[in-house]
C-alpha cells in the first residue's frame, strides 16, 4: 500500500487528480485509518470539484475514531 500511496501523492504533484483519487481510495478502503491517504483524497476530491465525495468523505472521517 506504501507505493500506491506514493503514486497517489505523486498524482496530486504533477496535476493528475484522477489518478490520484484511484490510488488514494485504493490506501484508503485498505486501512481507513491512514490520515495522509485520507487528508491527500479529500484535497484531490477537491481540486476535481468532486464535492459530494469530498462531503461523503468528511462525513465518514467523522464515523472514525482517528
Amino acid at each position: 500500500m506504501y507505493a500506491q500511496l506514493m503514486l497517489g501523492l505523486g498524482g496530486i504533484e504533477s496535476g493528475q487528480y484522477d489518478k490520484a483519487v484511484q490510488r488514494l481510495l485504493k490506501v484508503v478502503r485498505y486501512d481507513p485509518g491512514n490520515l495522509e491517504a485520507v487528508l491527500n483524497l479529500g484535497e484531490a476530491y477537491e481540486r476535481l470539484d468532486i464535492l459530494p465525495a469530498c462531503k461523503n468523505l468528511v462525513l465518514s472521517c467523522k464515523k472514525t475514531d482517528y
